[in-house]
């Protein structure tokens, strides 16, 4: 997410809009019945959608967690480098490798 930029955008709408075509035809959840998000960080660290009905068990969808695509979409309209510069809160679970890095560079000795 934090590489997305202003050239970005044709491919993200085309993600929006085409996804939510599929899921209406295939399955018959129309656009306004869905959540559509990215996660940051990554669950893989690969940029990924995830479309989700609204009557769905909201797993995954957390706040700080789960962005939502046309939220995103809309910060790259109003600034093409946002998530360049932006904070990004995100919630990181106690068994995670980021947080076992995180804490390894918290306890490893300072040079002086």
């Amino acid at each position: 997410m934090r590489d997305l930029r202003a050239e970005h955008l044709p491919l993200l709408r085309a993600m929006l809009n085409v996804g939510r075509d599929v899921i209406e035809r295939v399955y018959g959840v129309t656009g306004e019945e869905m959540r559509v998000f990215v996660h940051y960080p990554p669950q893989f660290y690969h940029f990924h959608v995830h479309y989700q009905a609204l009557s769905a068990q909201e797993v995954g969808c957390q706040t700080e967690r789960a962005h939502l695509l046309e939220d995103i979409i809309d910060n790259i309209e109003r600034d093409g480098d946002f998530y360049a510069k932006a904070n990004i809160t995100v919630k990181v679970g106690e068994s995670e490798d980021l947080v076992k890095l995180y804490r390894a560079c918290m306890n490893a000795p300072r040079a002086e």
